[in-house]
Formats: C-alpha cells, sequence, structure tokens
C-alpha cells in the first residue's frame, strides 16, 4: 500500500510505502491508497514559502514586488483547486484521508482587481472545524467494541492541542469522561475524512496503525449509516423499558473504570519503581548514583554530596562516618577504584581530622545478563591493598539483595549499618542470587 505524508510525524513503514509530500508538488495524490494531512504544517509550510518568494523579490519596486506576490499567491489559490479535483476523485474511488491539527487559516489577498482567499478546507467537501485551543493525551474512544479494538493500541501515541467546538462529523474520540470531542469522521462519496489527534512523535508501529485504519474502513461506513437517524432533543427525556437501567449501568461501569484506571496507573508506578532499582545491576553514572543515595538513605543513613568536583559521597550513622566511591564497569573491579578510594579516604582525613570507612558500590559486568557474569567482581590481587587499608567493597546487585530483604523487614538499619562499617574486604550478602532477581 502507498501512503502520502503530508507534515504528520509519522515514519517510515516496515511493510508499507510512505512517501513525504509537498503540498505545491506536480505529485498527484491519486497514487495514494491513504493520506495523512497536517493541517497546521501545511498552512504554516506555504506561508513559509510566500514569504521567502516575496523577500527574493526586495531589490525590486514595489509595485513590481506586489504584483509577483500576489501572483504567487495566485498559483498556490489554483493549486487548491487543483487539489480538490484530485480529492474529489480520491473519495469517489473509496480512499482514506486522516487529518491533524485541523487548523485552518485563511490568507486573502487581491490579484488582477479580484479579491482571492488561500484556505486548505477549500480542497474538502466539508464544513470548516470549529476548535478550541488546549492540549493534553487524556483520550478515550467512543463505545463501539470494533472501532475501540482497532485504536486503543495507539491511544498512548496520540496527543490533542484541540477540541472540536461545533461537531459537524460522527464522533470518534473524547477527552476522557467529558463531551469535548477531539475526533470526528466523514464519509465522503465511497471514501472517508477521518480528523484524529496528532501524532506525539514517538514511535509507533505505523504499520499496525495503517492496517487497523484500513480494516476499520468497512466498519465506519457501517457505523456512519447508523449515526444518520437523528432525532431531536427533547426525545432524551422519554425512556424505552429498560433503557434506564442500561443508562444506570452505564454509569456504573464508567465509576469502575475510573478505578480500574486508577489501580492500573499504580500498577505502572511500581513497575517504574522496580526497573529504577534495576540499575544497580544495570547501569553507571549518574544513574547508579541515584539510585544507590536513594536505596542508602532509605536504610536510613544520612547522605552528604560532595560538591561538584568530587563524585565520592559521604555516609553518617551517628559517630560513623564512611566514604563512598560508586563505579559501573564493564569488567571488574580494581586496584585503581580502591586507590581512588583511599584518595577521597585521605582527602576527609586531611579536612575533618577523622578517619571515615572506606566503601567501594561497584555494578560490575554492568553489560552483562547476571548468569554470564561468571568471573570475579573483585580479584585476588585487589584484596591485599582494600583489606590493608579496612575498606569494604560490595555489588550493585549485592546492595540490591540487601534492601529487598530490608523492605521485606527481614533486616534493619543497625544489622545493615554494622554490614558496611565491620566489613574488611568483599561484602557478600548472598550466593543465591536467583532468591531476590528471578527471570
Amino acid at each position: 500500500m502507498q501512503i502520502h505524508n503530508f507534515g504528520t510525524k509519522l515514519n517510515s513503514a516496515k511493510y508499507h510505502n510512505i512517501v513525504s509530500v509537498d503540498f505545491l508538488s506536480k505529485k498527484t495524490i491519486l497514487d495514494a491508497e491513504l493520506i495523512f494531512f497536517d493541517i497546521e504544517h501545511v498552512h504554516n509550510s506555504l506561508l513559509s514559502k510566500i514569504k521567502e518568494n516575496y523577500l527574493s523579490k526586495q531589490s525590486q519596486i514595489t509595485e513590481q514586488q506586489r504584483n509577483h506576490d500576489a501572483k504567487f499567491k495566485h498559483e498556490i489559490f489554483e493549486k487548491i483547486i487543483d487539489r480538490k479535483k484530485q480529492f474529489n476523485e480520491f473519495f469517489e474511488i473509496g480512499r482514506i484521508l486522516i487529518i491533524t491539527n485541523p487548523k485552518f487559516l485563511r490568507i486573502d489577498f487581491d490579484f488582477q482587481d479580484k479579491p482571492y482567499e488561500i484556505d486548505l478546507i477549500n480542497c474538502f467537501d466539508i464544513t470548516k472545524p470549529s476548535i478550541v485551543e488546549c492540549t493534553g493525551n487524556n483520550i478515550e474512544i467512543i463505545s463501539n467494541q470494533s472501532i475501540e479494538s482497532k485504536f486503543e493500541i495507539f491511544l498512548s501515541r496520540l496527543e490533542y492541542n484541540f477540541y472540536l467546538k461545533e461537531p459537524k462529523g460522527i464522533p470518534l474520540m473524547y477527552i476522557k469522561d467529558t463531551n469535548y470531542l477531539l475526533s470526528e469522521y466523514y464519509k465522503i462519496k465511497n471514501g472517508l475524512l477521518i480528523i484524529l489527534p496528532s501524532f506525539t512523535g514517538i514511535r509507533i508501529e505505523e504499520d499496525y496503525l495503517i492496517d487497523a485504519v484500513t480494516e476499520l474502513k468497512p466498519i465506519l461506513l457501517e457505523y456512519s449509516n447508523v449515526d444518520k437517524q437523528e432525532i431531536p432533543n427533547w426525545v432524551k427525556s422519554y425512556f424505552l423499558q429498560g433503557e434506564k437501567e442500561e443508562f444506570e449501568k452505564l454509569e456504573n461501569l464508567k465509576k469502575q473504570e475510573i478505578e480500574l484506571r486508577k489501580a492500573i496507573d499504580e500498577s505502572n508506578s511500581m513497575i517504574s519503581n522496580f526497573n529504577f532499582y534495576k540499575a544497580l545491576f544495570s547501569s553507571d553514572g549518574n544513574t547508579l548514583e541515584s539510585v544507590v543515595k536513594k536505596v542508602l538513605s532509605d536504610f536510613g543513613f544520612e547522605i552528604i554530596q560532595q560538591d561538584n568536583k568530587r563524585d565520592d559521597l559521604i555516609l553518617k550513622d551517628g559517630e560513623n562516618v564512611a566514604v563512598i566511591e560508586i563505579k559501573g564497569l564493564s569488567k571488574s573491579a580494581g586496584e585503581k577504584n580502591a586507590a581512588q578510594l583511599e584518595k577521597w579516604v585521605s582527602n576527609y582525613i586531611t579536612e575533618n581530622e577523622v578517619k571515615p570507612k572506606g566503601i567501594l558500590i561497584v555494578n560490575t559486568y554492568k553489560n552483562l545478563p547476571i548468569e554470564d557474569r561468571k568471573e570475579q567482581d573483585f580479584p585476588t590481587q585487589m584484596l591485599p591493598y582494600t583489606k590493608s587499608r579496612e575498606h569494604c567493597l560490595i555489588t550493585g546487585i549485592q546492595l540490591l539483595c540487601i534492601y529487598t530483604d530490608f523492605r521485606n523487614g527481614n533486616l534493619n538499619k543497625e544489622k545493615i549499618s554494622k554490614f558496611l562499617f565491620n566489613t574488611v574486604g568483599e561484602l557478600k550478602y548472598t550466593n543465591d542470587l536467583s532468591l531476590f532477581v528471578m527471570k
């Protein structure tokens, strides 16, 4: 399937050919079976070209410039007429047009003593949408199982910057739990014109979107025939047998949906937290440092961040003080890491006349899956140096195991403090990581 894209944020699809098209180009839209058309983007592009054309003739006299400017605008006007003819044929043969950012603006001008206007709405046989600008991304689809099943997967990749003030088409999407319409569609001849919220630019599965829109065509055409049954508003005050109960059922379902959404949001938040702590065995730099600080702080220790020129951390527990060096490495720790830690220890003694405990926290083999980490985290040759200076050495994943038992109530701050301040050499809390990290 060939798809034309006029200014939306869609990328190239794997199985479908998406072609970016300039509105003023000679390329016909009749090649396309599906078109994505960002109205605001195309309008701004036309404005930019009008401005460029005007500036390119600034060296000429004013009257010549005005004539040249009007002529160029008239060429755009003629192009809109040409595109309208193409769109009429496009809909006649049953194709689909998706419009985003339906901000139709008008450019007035005179040419050969006649008034003209440039307005992209003149490409289409629909009433110009009246929009109210606002932004958000909490969107819900109309209650139609067939339509919901096709669009639902893409809702998180849509955002709105308007709602439709005076809907003219058939409703598709609303701001969640409101009557503010975000999306509607029109049956034009044998085709469809669909107004959608904007694409965020976050990568989406374009092939799925294109297939979903294509599969929706017969569903929307059928739905449009049902929706044509218009009744006056006063009829809504009357209820048929069983109708009132159905409305009450719907209200209860909506309340349940709100509670379910809250539960889903809470669950997503918990999953995000779990991913945060996985940085202890997968990351380095600021990411690793931030999660180590969070863990130590949760234990109840006082954390003091050094100035920006230093990357050591100070931990206090009553009268006990520790200097901590945090590293994420693609290999094992080494003597140079212990030497750097000892430098921070010496600096602290010089500045405070107190000898702190040196603690080296290293996420070793950070790029390897846990089961592939077969080598020593702290090689034998570095241990004499670290033990002579009474350093405590611990990996990020061992710290994670300690933290897991702490959160589960199996360890307290006092016990953890003894681990960190009394251990000389490697602190290995568990030999069975599978009890804490499963696959």
